[in-house]
């Protein structure tokens, strides 16, 4: 029988704790796996195949503390539990993200994110058409136009630029007139809820 591993470690993520053992000293031959199971919920474990040193136990609770403990197994059988881990707490990816406008031009404008993770990023940007001279006219009859659309899968937190290129119909309008524009921008991390981001910005009028 392996002798007992030493007491694992253990990093929490988004429902989820990443579990790391090491080899006991003693007499018994080295393991050839670890179990890995979360103190007071047997039903949340994961299993570590050497040379491997770490395993996720997934499924767990956001916000609940959680501690683990580890056996060893080889030919000659399995060892006892180790000590249990310092309590880790599995968090939600905080859904916060930045956006400003980097650079305009007669075809495309471009943005900077700076996004807490992965995910898919959506930009729609937006005016509104005047259909008449007459004000009064003007807010009863307002259509609304789309300027650009742009979507993106980012893979990890960090700055991403992204550039929404104007519809053919955008960039005629620009050669009459400034388009105000209503840019949202939608964030929805891998596993979480989206939020969006909304900003202004005045396209000049184009020769």
């Amino acid at each position: 029988i392996p002798p007992t591993p030493a007491t694992p470690t253990a990093t929490a993520g988004n429902a989820e704790a990443t579990i790391t053992v090491a080899q006991g000293s003693g007499p018994g031959g080295a393991a050839t796996s670890f179990t890995v199971i979360a103190v007071g919920d047997i039903t949340k474990t994961c299993t570590v195949t050497v040379p491997s040193s770490a395993c996720t136990v997934t499924g767990l609770t956001n916000g609940t503390s959680y501690t683990f403990t580890a056996t060893a197994t080889n030919a000659g059988g399995t060892s006892a539990a180790s000590g249990a881990s310092v309590a880790v707490t599995p968090t939600a990816p905080v859904n916060t993200f930045t956006m400003k406008i980097l650079k305009t031009s007669g075809k495309f404008f471009t943005t900077q994110l700076n996004l807490p993770g992965a995910g898919k990023v959506v930009l729609v940007g937006t005016t509104a058409l005047a259909s008449s001279r007459n004000a009064a006219v003007r807010a009863k009859k307002a259509r609304t136009m789309i300027v650009c659309t742009a979507r993106k899968t980012v893979a990890k937190a960090g700055k991403v630029t992204i550039i929404c290129r104007l519809t053919a119909k955008a960039r005629a309008v620009r050669k009459k007139h400034a388009l105000k524009v209503r840019l949202v921008t939608t964030f929805t991390p891998t596993g979480g809820t989206a939020k969006s981001v909304t900003r202004t910005l005045v396209l000049k009028k184009t020769r």
